[in-house]
């Protein structure tokens, strides 16, 4: 037997019962969400992808498919909707509703690449699969040998520990040999740390929501690691420890992200995930994660401008709680951009309504003036000061 049609392992297949079309459609999508040309949103921090079922049928006239709501039935299939454990199967599903129109968005289940492209860690990841030869099922493709650092930094990663307990990552090591799929792209990774490709491969390559998002922890200091690693393993295998142990906090309760689920299992993945565009391991290199408290506080001070926020810093202190000062802050901004109408009816020649950055200093220079120690409590368009400030402008 063949061992993979369209890039995907047949055992794999014939194990949840996949037909051709199902096949096509699943090395479309992976395609697709390569593209950098997909409408997408960002759940529970998961990256889901809108498909457009019209497309697949203008792109994929070999299926015989005329109508929008066949392929729906195979992404349903693919989901394992009706099915004892869908989770067995590649994708999910999210469904968005927006007023009368609804959109169906899909991801790639957490490790469903590597199981499609290698049906031994279907073993490793569902006990109701025939486990019994999981010991013997390699990619028989891979017949040289691994690089021997590059095992080196295998059987190191194989005893790291999150939590100081479980494994913090799940694959089948290499048994003399033979390799999975999955290894060998984790060494093709490894090669391009050591011959200076990986920024190239990798870093240009990662998705703008990532980058976006996670901006804090990609620092030059982790750009001038990556160069390091040009020609030099021993330096490879020390950055490898220095990240996987800052990767170990990732999973610890307090630190961000609250959803433990989506953090990669694999090293491959960890590296970088050509599916979504991240690289935890790109995180990892020079920070240990925030807490997740902290993360948001960060997030909502991202989402105030500068000039207001450096008219708000004048009263923020350190013994403040950031999460809840900037989020008082953006509550103030929007309640502004609601009322601005009614504002200037009612302060017709008051020059503080005239811009949101006006009002907000009319509005700090007024707590200012008003208390010599400010607290939170004063703060914000639900407490009594913030009718005060307002009734002092009517006189």
């Amino acid at each position: 037997m063949k061992q993979s049609i369209f890039g995907i392992d047949q055992k794999y297949l014939i194990q949840l019962k996949l037909s051709p079309d199902d096949v096509i459609i699943l090395s479309w999508l992976k395609s697709f969400t390569n593209s950098g040309k997909q409408e997408y949103i960002q759940k529970n921090n998961k990256i889901f992808y809108w498909v457009k079922y019209s497309k697949i049928i203008d792109d994929l006239p070999i299926l015989g498919i005329t109508k929008d709501i066949c392929i729906g039935r195979v992404f349903s299939k693919l989901c394992g909707e009706n099915k004892e454990r869908p989770e067995l199967y590649p994708l999910e599903k999210f469904l968005l509703r927006d007023g009368k129109l609804n959109k169906t968005y899909f991801r790639f289940r957490d490790g469903a690449i590597d199981r499609m492209e290698d049906a031994t860690m279907i073993n490793s990841f569902s006990a109701d699969l025939d486990t019994s030869k999981r010991k013997n099922k390699v990619n028989k493709e891979n017949k040289s040998n691994l690089h021997p650092n590059v095992s080196e930094i295998i059987e190191m990663l194989s005893n790291k520990k999150k939590n100081g307990e479980t494994s913090l990552f799940k694959f089948v090591k290499p048994d003399g040999k033979n390799y999975t799929k999955s290894i060998k792209k984790f060494q093709n990774w490894c090669y391009d740390l050591y011959n200076g490709r990986f920024n190239l491969n990798c870093t240009n390559q990662l998705s703008d929501w990532f980058k976006k998002q996670y901006s804090y922890y990609l620092t030059e200091q982790g750009k001038e690691k990556i160069l390091k690693c040009k020609g030099n393993w021993n330096y490879i295998l020390k950055l490898f420890i220095e990240a996987t142990n800052n990767y170990s906090k990732w999973f610890d309760a307090s630190s961000e992200k609250v959803n433990k689920d989506s953090l990669p299992k694999h090293p491959s993945s960890f590296i970088f995930n050509p599916i979504n565009g991240s690289s935890m391991f790109l995180l990892c290199l020079d920070k240990k994660p925030s807490c997740e408290r902290e993360a948001q506080a960060d997030k909502s001070f991202n989402i105030v401008d500068p000039p207001i926020r450096k008219i708000c810093n004048r009263i923020y202190n350190n013994k403040m709680d950031g999460l809840i000062f900037w989020n008082k802050i953006k509550k103030i901004i929007d309640w502004y951009k609601k009322h601005r109408g009614i504002l200037k009816q009612r302060f017709e020649n008051q020059y503080f309504i005239s811009s949101i950055n006006e009002f907000m200093d009319e509005y700090i220079s007024y707590l200012e003036e008003k208390y010599e120690t400010i607290w939170l409590k004063n703060i914000g368009t639900d407490c009594p000061t913030f009718s005060s400030f307002l009734s002092a402008h009517d006189e």
